[in-house]
């Protein structure tokens, strides 16, 4: 990589043949393009790059969801997006190459300092979902208006439902699921934001279930 004199030419801003213009802090710079590899991939590569597309195949579709539920906890400039995807790749990815496949009883939507429910469970009747949790409470950390927000996950249709309008002191959520639904698998996640959307809980697995 070049730095360019400033001169007659001056800098330049793109590509122009086989190389690239570019600025940063006021300085003007010039790069080749990077040369293609012809080398195949290594196994190892091919294991990082399919847990990779696996992470962001699920978490891609909730990223303003996991952005607000991860609120609170950046470090550096990483968003709650991106926090949640180190989580998964840590921790929410089983079986090995190619056939990986997500453990969601390890997956997190959000994280914070609220107290997270002890119990929570999931069941359905006639084509409604009652997402039910542990009512408790403490004078820290686990207040009765704590609002809830369930997040039901429907893998076949690649479908995320956030519901909410419940609080702790309630202990259920009910919602109507859509009627084509039926048949399928659904994973259901909850976690609770304090009465200021200051703080948030770390999200349990209430479980899984078939419609």
């Amino acid at each position: 990589m070049g730095i360019i004199k400033k001169g007659a030419n001056g800098g330049f801003s793109g590509k122009a043949g086989s190389i690239i213009g570019s600025s940063w802090k006021d300085i003007d710079y010039i790069k080749g393009l990077p040369k293609k590899s012809n080398k195949p991939a290594t196994q190892s590569q091919l294991e990082q790059q399919a847990r990779f597309a696996l992470a962001v195949t699920t978490l891609q579709p909730i990223t303003s969801l996991l952005n607000v539920g991860f609120k609170g906890q950046k470090t550096g400039k990483a968003t709650g997006y991106n926090m949640a995807l180190q989580h998964f790749l840590s921790n929410a990815i089983k079986g090995t190459y190619p056939a990986y496949t997500v453990d969601f009883s390890k997956m997190l939507i959000s994280k914070g300092n609220l107290m997270k429910s002890p119990s929570a469970a999931v069941a359905a009747d006639a084509g409604d979902l009652k997402i039910s949790w542990s009512p408790l409470t403490t004078l820290y950390g686990a207040f009765a208006d704590d609002e809830a927000t369930g997040l039901i996950y429907n893998p076949a249709k690649n479908i995320y439902l956030p519901v909410g309008g419940a609080t702790r002191a309630e202990a259920e959520l009910l919602v109507t699921l859509p009627a084509d639904f039926d048949g399928d698998t659904l994973h259901v996640f909850l976690f609770f934001t304090n009465r200021d959307g200051s703080k948030r809980s770390e999200s349990v697995y209430a479980g899984q279930i078939v419609i």
